[in-house]
């Protein structure tokens, strides 16, 4: 199925909004997220996303991974690996985390560069504010696949 994913999506969590765009130039992936809600504590910011990738790759597939936070760089807190969602379903998502949060009115940018060729597909993306459960969404939004894999293809 050709375009059948989307670059950009937006995830309504409690009274936040969570919405991603992805920027792919060439092998490096760029994900931005901006958070937005009213005041108070009903309205989570973002604790940390898990965004899935093709479970082929490992740390040595990636480089040049960065977090920015309003401009600002700060040190990527991120980990590769199969992640058990905390909702009680048991599902699972390999993928990467980044645990740099993004509090409300807040652009976080979140990239890697990948030393692989890999076809964009869509992916699941994982969110989590505040003490609240992680949201599974599946396809959500275009993510790096496996060359070998065939899945829901994305059009950029």
């Amino acid at each position: 199925m050709a375009n059948g994913c989307s670059n950009t999506a937006t995830i309504n969590y409690f009274d936040s909004t969570y919405a991603f765009t992805l920027n792919k130039i060439g092998n490096t992936w760029c994900y931005t997220v901006v958070v937005t809600g009213p005041g108070g504590s009903t309205a989570p910011g973002l604790s940390h996303f898990i965004l899935e990738l093709c479970p082929d790759f490992t740390e040595a597939n990636f480089s040049n991974i960065t977090v920015t936070i309003d401009g600002n760089s700060v040190t990527p807190d991120y980990e590769i690996k199969t992640h058990v969602i905390d909702d009680g379903s048991g599902d699972t998502v390999y993928g990467i985390k980044f645990d740099n949060g993004v509090d409300k009115g807040e652009t976080g940018v979140f990239c890697f560069t990948l030393n692989v060729n890999a076809p964009t597909v869509a992916g699941d993306l994982v969110v989590k504010g505040g003490n609240n459960d992680e949201l599974l969404t599946t396809d959500a939004i275009c993510t790096p696949g496996c060359p070998e894999r065939r899945g829901v293809y994305c059009s950029l």
